[in-house]
This record gives structure tokens, C-alpha cells and sequence, in this order.
């Protein structure tokens, strides 16, 4: 029964590691949200939602919401698939954390992994914003940047 008990506040406190992380330095903050699909992986959860406001600088809430505006409601106006992970389902292995730059409350921060077998690469811009490390931008290579994502399907 303790194992059981250990292993739900284990899962719990990896859902909610991007608050436990996000004020200490940006990589870690970048670890946590994929720390959600792993954890959601053992548990058979769900992953984070991509668009969750809470991951983003102001400036990107504000693409975010006239993105659900401009959808009205329809999913399928949104992004076919999950950015932060390249597909609509996931396996995450591999994970790679890499600091590029982190100056003056602003952070390039690499993520590598694989999805399934697809070899990822995310290159994020953060903001410093009260005390945490905020997505401000997502270079996926190919020139396509986060705004890219945040424009509705036809």
C-alpha cells in the first residue's frame, strides 16, 4: 500500500513540475514541461496541453487566444499535432537538455529527443517574467518558428 501511495505523489509531483521549476533556470524549466509527457507515459495520462498559456510569455498568450478565437471552438482549426513533441501521440527517449545561451533574463535553451523513432529538435527562446522562465519562442527548424504553429488550419 506505501508503494502505491509513494508512486501517485511521485506522479503527482512530476505533473506539477514545471511550477516547482520554472523560477530556477531555464533549462530546467524547458526538462519539465517534457517531464509531463514522460510522466503521463508511466501513468497513461494524457500529455500537457501544448497550448497551455500558463508555459508562455504574454506576447505568446496573446497569439494563443486570437489562435482559440479565431477557432471558435473547432480543434480542427487548430495545430494538427503537438508542437513540443512533433506528433499527435508520443514516446519520449533520449531526452537531451542543452543550454545555449542564458544572459540577461533571456535563455536559448535545446531540447533533442526521439518520438517514437523521429529524431527531435526544438530550439526555445525563454523570457525571465516574474520570477519564471517563460516560452517566447520555438524554433523547429526549417525556418518555422512558434508564430508559424499558432496560425489557424484552413
Amino acid at each position: 500500500m506505501a508503494s502505491g501511495f509513494r508512486s501517485g505523489v511521485v506522479a503527482a509531483l512530476m505533473l506539477w513540475a514545471p511550477l516547482a521549476f520554472a523560477a530556477s533556470a531555464p533549462a530546467e524549466a524547458v526538462r519539465a514541461v517534457y517531464e509531463q509527457y514522460l510522466a503521463a507515459e508511466k501513468t497513461g495520462a494524457m500529455g500537457p496541453d501544448h497550448l497551455d498559456p500558463k508555459l508562455y510569455t504574454p506576447r505568446v498568450r496573446a497569439m494563443i487566444a486570437k489562435l482559440q478565437k479565431a477557432c471558435k471552438g473547432k480543434d480542427i482549426c487548430l495545430p494538427d499535432a503537438d508542437f513540443l513533441v512533433d506528433g499527435q501521440d508520443f514516446k519520449i527517449t533520449d531526452l537531451l537538455i542543452r543550454v545555449i545561451s542564458d544572459q540577461n533574463g533571456r535563455a536559448m535553451i535545446e531540447a533533442t529527443f526521439k518520438n517514437f523513432d523521429t529524431k527531435v529538435k526544438r530550439v526555445f527562446t525563454l523570457r525571465e517574467n516574474g520570477g519564471r522562465w517563460l516560452i517566447d519562442d520555438i524554433d523547429f527548424g526549417g525556418g518555422e518558428k512558434l508564430k508559424d504553429q499558432l496560425k489557424p488550419n484552413p
